[in-house]
């Protein structure tokens, strides 16, 4: 990558537009970027790095402090580059986010920052901020870090990397070369033996914990001791013998579970003779209460049996002589059906009948009395609708001659708005049209001629009036009259159809009215309706009433059927209820006859019981026994079922402690060596070692050029790593110089001020080599020098330079920055920053001097 053309604006000193064509210099070589102090030189590549990374070389300048503070408010600030990279020319520009003034309205507005790189074919230019510098990244094949760290040599950055111990040489390099990830390496495998240790002495616990729970009886003394001792040292190294021990105590617990099964064997075998002995008592016993109950029973149930009988009897004889019921039941209904379906919305009316013999007289009554009154309810009915019909047309009539006055009144609303909006209107125009003369004269000139008169003097103007109304205003209003106009317009139709209507409807009423009751008016029709509706509801009310009486007759003579009905069906099943109580006590009394002669019989047959008094304190001693001796063989099943969950549980824990162990010696052994940490041997880390091999590296391209420009007095070494057991801090990255005027070793730290930055400038270029080295050979066409050529001698400069001029061989700039007068002399090529303070302002500016 070669730099073509820098334009900076409002840009750290920069105040204003300054533009640096680097093609003025060459193709090749060296050039001195030179000045007055604080002017801005190193700022050049500040401005090279932002436009391409959007950071800076230190990286201490933060986007938003890159303003230039010496800019007007109108100036923009922003970063454009123009390079060239494999003979192709792109341009990238970028501007971070600052405060401006705005536009408009005053004030202050945030710029926000943006970002382009324009391809020298027919890509599309990259616009988004975020994807300019991974493209920029993808383009050159540098990251940010290894960009500073090949085009920028700062002698103060270096000089620290000569200088500083291990440590800082291990971070420094960790950024550079990406040897973090041996770092994460060592992590995770020292946290993988960390991970198992924790595992394998919670292994150890859990197993102890198992131990702890083992079930040892107090008559196992020598096992119990053993327990005891190896559990007062957590059963360190003796899970083996545990585990023997474990399995001795449950060798004798079987044993003693097997003695006492035997014992409580023998109990129940004693227990088993003793009640059999006492089941000969109690089932003799049981005989003769039996017996006794059966004859006590008997006695109870012979007289209920007798006295059902004779109810039942009685009964019966109530049964016959209530005679059947139900064919007159079925007469009667029938006769209320039919009347119910003929008068379906009529309610029975509530009727007292004297006797019962005269029901089937009254039911004849009735039927004779309503014939005829269907047919005269019919025309009741249809005179009722009539009279409805008409009394709703007289309403029809009434609404009509309402919404006529509603839209009367809306009509009259409508006209006066129409009037006053239509006054509004006329009144506008006027004063409009009026107002033209005086927005006329107020672009008449003197000695221009009126376009309405002609003359060229225009002695007294007319004056625009107050409050003149403009031309939307005048429209506005003619549309508002307009509307008024036609809703007016539209009311008026709407009340003549309304009135014509109303005519026709009140001429239909009266002759309606007329013909059916006597009326014509709505107010006469109305109470002529109300009065025939009253006679005619009367009436109608009349027949109603005779056919609720006749319903009501009928109704009382269904109930009585019914009742009678009912009363034999309830004697019936009375009877029925009887006779099977009846059977059952008559069952129950010939199976007792049965039960007391077969127990008589059993009884007879039934072995007499000797008496033993000791017969029930014996089962009850027998049985106590019996449950201590179930209770203890159940302690020591417990016992056994709990060890052998334990010699199960710490058998499994047991295998994993062993893997455990086995898998915590290597991964150890693993960590101390990836970490450092082995005894006896050198306490370099995986990424120390690798550091080491990217350090000799840089070291041996360094001492090519350092050589060479201390005429072979001085190289870099590496110093040797030796075992360290008794040193706390990692070794490996410490450097050191050997003298060889004096074929010694010292340390770097004790060179001069002049051979230090020999030193540290070799150490750079070395660097430098190698970061290009591991970017993929990607060679770079620009490389700066920033100061600490104050130091050299005349002799150790022109070394210096020598070196210099050597890196830009091929098509390579090499810029550097300083202000040693012997560099000015010595390197024609120029960029000069100059710091100005003059009446146009205060700002850095840039000028290129060549030979």
């Amino acid at each position: 990558m070669k730099p073509l053309r820098l334009v900076i604006s409002a840009f750290g000193p920069y105040a204003g537009r300054t533009e640096i064509d680097f093609t003025f210099l060459g193709e090749q070589g060296l050039y001195l970027i030179t000045g007055d102090t604080g002017a801005g030189k190193t700022m050049l590549f500040d401005a090279l790095t932002y436009a391409l990374y959007g950071e800076t070389s230190g990286g201490s300048r933060d986007g938003k402090m890159l303003r230039s503070q010496y800019a007007d408010g109108d100036t923009p600030t922003f970063v454009e580059l123009t390079f060239k990279y494999n003979e192709q020319e792109y341009v990238v520009r970028r501007n971070p986010e600052y405060e401006r003034p705005a536009k408009r309205g005053g004030g202050m507005t945030t710029e926000k920052a943006a970002a382009i790189l324009e391809y020298p074919d027919d890509r599309a230019p990259v616009t988004k901020m975020s994807a300019v510098t991974p493209a920029i990244v993808e383009l050159l094949g540098l990251n940010y870090q290894q960009f500073v760290q090949i085009a920028m040599i700062a002698q103060g950055r270096f000089r620290e990397l000569l200088e500083t111990d291990t440590e800082k040489r291990r971070a420094i390099f960790s950024k550079l070369f990406h040897t973090y990830f041996y770092k994460d390496v060592q992590e995770k495998i020292k946290t993988a033996y960390n991970q198992n240790k924790s595992r394998l002495e919670e292994l150890k616990r859990s197993l102890a914990q198992s131990f702890n729970g083992i079930k040892c009886r107090e008559e196992y003394a020598e096992q119990g001791v053993k327990l005891n001792q190896w559990a007062a040292s957590a059963y360190a190294g003796r899970s083996v013998e545990v585990m023997e021990l474990l399995q001795e105590i449950l060798t004798l617990d079987t044993a003693k579970l097997a003695e006492m099964e035997q014992s409580k064997h023998d109990l129940d075998a004693q227990l088993g003779s003793v009640k059999e002995k006492l089941q000969v008592v109690q089932n003799y016993q049981e005989l003769a209460n039996n017996l006794a109950v059966a004859q006590k029973r008997v006695e109870l149930v012979t007289p209920e049996v007798e006295q059902l009988q004779k109810q039942q009897e009685d009964e019966e004889k109530t049964l016959e002589s209530m005679g059947s019921a139900e064919a007159e039941l079925q007469r009667v209904q029938t006769v209320y059906n039919d009347l119910q379906q003929r008068f379906p919305k009529i309610a029975p009316a509530n009727v007292a009948v004297v006797a019962e013999k005269n029901i089937s007289e009254e039911i004849t009554k009735a039927q004779q009395k309503l014939a005829g009154v269907e047919s005269l309810q019919a025309e009741l009915q249809n005179t009722l609708k009539s009279y409805k019909a008409l009394d709703e047309q007289a309403v029809r009539v009434e609404l009509q001659q309402k919404k006529l006055d509603e839209l009367r009144s809306a009509y009259k609303q409508a006209l006066d708005k129409y009037r006053k909006l239509s006054e509004k209107q006329d009144a506008l125009e006027v004063a409009f049209l009026g107002a033209q003369a005086g927005i006329m004269a107020q672009k008449l000139e003197e000695g221009v001629p009126c376009p309405v008169c002609g003359s060229v003097h225009h002695p007294r103007l007319a004056v625009v009036a107050h409050n003149v109304p403009n031309e939307n205003q005048v429209k506005q209003a003619k549309v508002e009259a307009e509307q008024a106009k036609a809703k007016k317009d539209g009311l008026y139709g709407e009340g003549v159809n309304q009135r014509r209507n109303l005519d026709e409807a009140q001429s239909l009423l009266a002759e309606q009215g007329k013909a059916l009751v006597g009326e014509e008016t709505v107010t006469g029709i109305h109470q002529a309706v109300a009065i025939k509706e009253q006679e005619t509801a009367h009436r109608l009310e009349e027949l109603n009433n005779k056919v609720g009486s006749a319903l009501g007759l009928c109704r009382v003579a269904v109930n009585e059927a019914q009742k009678q009905v009912a009363a034999r069906l309830a004697q019936e099943n009375k009877l029925k209820g009887m006779q099977k109580n009846l059977q059952q006590r008559e069952k129950e009394l010939q199976e007792l006859h049965g039960r007391v002669q077969s127990l008589t019989e059993q009884l007879a047959q039934a072995q007499v019981p000797q008496g033993d008094e000791q017969l029930e304190t014996l089962a009850q001693e027998l049985q106590q026994k019996l449950t201590e001796a179930d209770k203890a063989c159940k302690a020591v099943f417990a016992d056994i079922a709990k060890n052998k969950d334990i010699q199960g549980e710490a058998g499994g824990t047991q295998q994993q402690l062993s893997a455990c162990e086995a898998e915590n010696q290597w991964l150890r052994t693993l960590s101390d060596t990836v970490n450092g940490n082995l005894t006896g041997k050198q306490r370099v880390d995986l990424e120390t070692y690798i550091q080491m091999t990217y350090f000799d590296r840089i070291i041996r391209k360094a001492n090519i050029r350092l050589t060479n420009m201390t005429k072979g007095q001085y190289e870099l070494h590496r110093e040797a790593v030796e075992n360290a057991d008794n040193k706390r801090s990692k070794t490996g990255l410490e450097l050191e110089v050997i003298d060889h005027y004096s074929g010694k070793s010292r340390s770097v730290k004790t060179l001069s001020g002049g051979e230090s930055f020999l030193a540290s400038l070799a150490l750079a270029l070395g660097l430098a080599d190698e970061v290009q080295a591991n970017a993929g050979g990607i060679h770079m066409d620009t490389m700066f020098v920033d100061e600490g050529f104050g130091s050299l001698d005349g002799d150790a400069l022109q070394q210096a330079v020598q070196t210099l001029q050597g890196l830009s061989e091929g098509s390579r700039l090499v810029g550097i920055i300083s202000h040693v007068q012997d560099l000015q002399d010595m390197i024609e090529r120029k960029v000069v920053v100059t710091k100005n303070h003059t009446a146009g302002g205060v700002g850095s500016s840039v000028t290129i001097q060549t030979p």
